[in-house]
């Protein structure tokens, strides 16, 4: 179910949906996702799935930041070459230094994905 309307939540996959359709359907045309991902991926919040990836590899992100729950978010597209991948961390009741361990070995992962 989508509770982002009723209380602003939504799942990994929801969120991972969301970035799936933006590139995969015609809601934007080729140049539009292109300035879209590159602004996405100039951000100063580069401290999470970033800090495990290597330079060749662009990935195009939002966070979210709720210090009152405990929680931590970083979902985006990460790209190189042809290849994408969509990968949506979230988290709820943990610590920023657990979650930003996490994610780091996410960015790890994805490397070799690609």
């Amino acid at each position: 179910k989508n509770y982002f309307y009723i209380n602003n939540t939504a799942t990994p996959r929801q969120i991972g949906n969301f970035f799936e359709s933006l590139m995969e359907k015609s809601y934007l045309n080729e140049q539009s996702k292109e300035i879209l991902l590159n602004k996405m991926s100039t951000t100063l919040f580069d401290d999470r799935i970033h800090q495990g990836l290597t330079r060749d590899i662009k990935f195009s992100h939002k966070i979210g930041n709720w210090p009152e729950t405990s929680s931590w978010h970083d979902c985006g597209i990460a790209s190189r070459k042809n290849r994408l991948f969509v990968v949506c961390v979230m988290s709820r009741n943990t610590t920023y230094e657990d979650f930003l361990s996490v994610t780091k070995d996410v960015g790890e992962f994805l490397i070799i994905l690609f």
